[in-house]
């Protein structure tokens, strides 16, 4: 009687365990549900994708040849719109993909850009970019159209063939009155630069707001890293704030004049350090070599060096001058609080 019960206390078990763990109780090799568990698990990759076929991932997108193509087409060191480094044709898509809206929407922006382009003389179309080949600009246009439509400029192509705005013509014209050896940049259908184009924007030069003072090189463009150098190199501080132009361009000009100065004094000084040591050491006095060591791969004050020699420094634009642009009513990249764009001006 106790065998019977217990037998049925086990089937009793039996059956409980059955209606709980069905997968378990119905093995004909004999093997636990756990051993088959734990194969299923070395079967599939830790990383693989499980996901459902109604939650599916989409694929990511592939660069096309045409894709490769574009990328080509583009200058070097092209940059998204916060200036952030562009370097495979990967991050370009996704870049590209991401400013336009998906895929889908570039392909749309595209045709319609592209139409527009080929029907452009080439009295428009090369005020496109810089040095770029016609294919070039066919694909700068591309996003210059967009950015141009997003600044609220809903005709691109009357804005890239009348080039300067009467506003900034009329300005430059009483600086020009003062100053007739002026010599300036005018309209360039460009996205704004950094070292690079930054992909996703447009210049105030595109928009016919702006001109440069020629020759750029002379009073070069620094992005704030190249900036904070000079600031620490002479132990300097310069209130660059638009507040401050508006009131006094004389002092903005003054500040920076002086920090030149400081500049080129300091470079000296440890450039004839440097040229000192070498020849210790039996070297050329090399002064190229000197100033190199000295400014540690500022690469923009290098090459100012190299073009104007260290006594030129980094800033030579008239006290007279840039005060004029001033009273005019432009305001100068010196300000800018992203950059320090010194042969810039804007209305």
């Amino acid at each position: 009687m106790r065998v019977q019960r217990a037998a049925g206390n086990r089937a009793a078990v039996q059956v409980a365990t059955t209606s709980r763990r069905p997968a378990e109780a119905a093995n004909p090799l004999g093997r636990t549900a756990a051993y088959d568990r734990r194969i299923q698990r070395q079967a599939i990759p830790a990383e693989a994708d499980t996901t459902s076929s109604e939650g599916e991932k989409p694929a990511a997108y592939v660069p096309t040849e045409d894709d490769k193509k574009e990328f080509k087409l583009l200058p070097r060191n092209i940059k998204n719109a916060k200036g952030e480094a562009i370097g495979t044709v990967e991050e370009y898509v996704e870049y590209r993909h991401s400013y336009f809206g998906s895929a889908e929407a570039y392909e749309t922006a595209k045709t319609t850009a592209d139409a527009e382009f080929d029907k452009m003389k080439k009295s428009v179309w090369s005020k496109i970019g810089q040095k770029e080949s016609k294919a070039a600009k066919r694909v700068l246009y591309r996003w210059l159209r967009k950015a141009y439509i997003d600044a609220g400029l809903a005709d691109p192509v009357s804005v890239i063939k009348s080039g300067m705005t009467a506003d900034l013509k009329k300005k430059l014209g009483e600086v020009k009155k003062k100053h007739a050896d002026l010599k300036t940049g005018g309209f360039v259908a460009r996205p704004k630069k950094l070292k690079g184009y930054k992909l996703g924007t447009v210049s105030e030069h595109g928009t016919g707001n702006a001109v440069d003072v020629t020759p750029q090189s002379r009073n070069p463009h620094f992005n704030n890293k190249e900036w904070k150098f000079i600031l620490k190199f002479t132990s300097k501080t310069v209130d660059r704030s638009a507040k401050r132009w508006k009131k006094d361009p004389a002092d903005v000009w003054r500040d920076i004049h002086d920090l030149n100065d400081a500049y080129v004094t300091e470079l000296k000084v440890k450039v004839d350090a440097v040229k000192a040591e070498r020849k210790k050491a039996g070297k050329p006095e090399d002064e190229p070599a000197a100033y190199r060591s000295v400014l540690k791969g500022q690469r923009t004050l290098i090459e100012t060096a190299q073009k104007y020699g260290i006594s030129h420094g980094f800033f030579d634009l008239d006290e007279n001058l840039v005060v004029d642009f001033g009273k005019a009513g432009f305001t100068w990249g010196a300000t800018f609080t992203n950059s320090v764009d010194l042969h810039h001006f804007e209305v």
